[in-house]
């Protein structure tokens, strides 16, 4: 199965994916700390048109430069330009550009040895230049040794943004089936439906040809808890929400239940599961007016009968055994908007841990929003 994890922090997004590589069998997982970069990589044409102008150009367009690199060719010794003006490289002062290791910091270690390849034999090979959250696409265009000191003449193009486009397309990380995205909340919102619903389109595009209807699953990595519209929103689009720290065996198992031809790399995937017969209630919600310790109006389409019960759970965000209140009408009346009825309840059989139930949703739920709203 294929798998990308979306995090800013590089030592969790490495850490969480040494772990599936050891429980499941041949994953491929690319892991990204930039969610700029992900979108780059699928689909250029997601990242919005403004923020994806990069206002620092790796060249001067006006001039003609030359990069003279020592021996190696991994330090910048010079820069050639015609006239004696200061140039700006990279968005750098020229005395920057020429710092040690600013070469091979840019590059990276994947580019870094794609350079010395170059240097050993020259190729017209794409090179990316990462400085200061900037990617540079460069193109050489000429290698030059010099007889006498040894040192190297390189010019380079900046990629046009159609040609950077098709490159980071082809050589895209991102595996051509991914079942699962793995996106720390930094990069997802609530209400980012709209956007989601573009990306895993592009993810389902891209593996049209493998895997017909893709429709990946994905899941946010929370380090705060959220609102209960907050969650409602997520569930519009996303699959789950794995709060840090992370537990691996539920992350395991959410993997083993959405990714069904996933294999195990040793055992089977360990669900663990409780059997106990208990009741399932399911209560529908409604419209309440007032309500207080000793009872409550419900607004509704139809009167009820007077002395009817009906039961009343108080809902919460992670209720876990919230009680059943259980009240008797005593009385219904047609309201001013025609064919919707008050129906009072008066609560029954209420002990000391019914009302501070009440008082506790009392106090979250009106009190606490009069105070927010002034």
């Amino acid at each position: 199965f294929g798998m990308v994890i979306i995090d800013e922090a590089e030592e969790s997004s490495t850490e969480l994916s040494k772990n599936i590589q050891k429980r499941f069998k041949n994953p491929q997982i690319a892991c990204y700390k930039s969610f700029a970069e992900f979108l780059m990589d699928l689909d250029p044409k997601l990242v919005d048109l403004q923020s994806a102008k990069q206002a620092v150009k790796a060249l001067p367009a006006d001039k003609e430069i030359a990069f003279v690199f020592d021996s190696t060719g991994q330090h910048i010794v010079d820069i050639q330009k015609p006239g004696k003006d200061a140039v700006l490289v990279f968005g750098q002062k020229e005395d920057v550009v020429k710092g040690h290791q600013f070469w091979t910091t840019g590059l990276g270690p994947e580019m870094l040895q794609t350079w010395k390849a170059m240097v050993a034999t020259p190729s017209d090979k794409v090179l990316v230049f990462s400085l200061q959250g900037n990617r540079f696409f460069l193109r050489p265009i000429g290698f030059d040794r010099d007889k006498v000191s040894n040192q190297l003449r390189v010019k380079f193009v900046e990629l046009s943004t159609d040609q950077r486009n098709n490159y980071l397309v082809a050589n895209s990380r991102i595996p051509v089936v991914t079942d699962i995205v793995l996106v720390s909340q930094r990069f997802i919102q609530p209400g980012d439906q709209e956007h989601w619903t573009k990306i895993k389109a592009s993810l389902r595009a891209r593996a049209a040809r493998a895997t017909p209807n893709l429709n990946a699953s994905v899941f946010v990595l929370a380090s705060k808890d959220y609102s209960d519209s907050e969650l409602r929103q997520y569930g519009g689009f996303v699959n789950d929400v794995f709060f840090r720290p992370l537990d691996r065996n539920y992350i395991a198992q959410k993997i083993k239940i959405y990714c069904t031809e996933s294999e195990p790399a040793t055992g089977e995937v360990e669900f663990q599961t409780l059997a106990k017969a208990e009741d399932i209630n399911i209560a529908s919600p409604v419209s309440i007016s007032e309500i207080s310790e000793a009872g409550l109006t419900l607004q509704y389409y139809r009167s009820m009968s007077l002395g009817a019960f009906r039961g009343f759970v108080l809902w919460m965000p992670y209720e876990v055994n919230k009680p059943k209140l259980v009240g008797s009408c005593n009385y219904t009346e047609e309201t001013l908007q025609k064919g919707i009825y008050n129906n009072h309840f008066v609560f029954f059989g209420m002990t000391d841990y019914f009302l501070k139930t009440i008082r506790i949703w009392i106090r979250d739920h009106y009190i606490s929003s009069k105070d927010q709203s002034g």
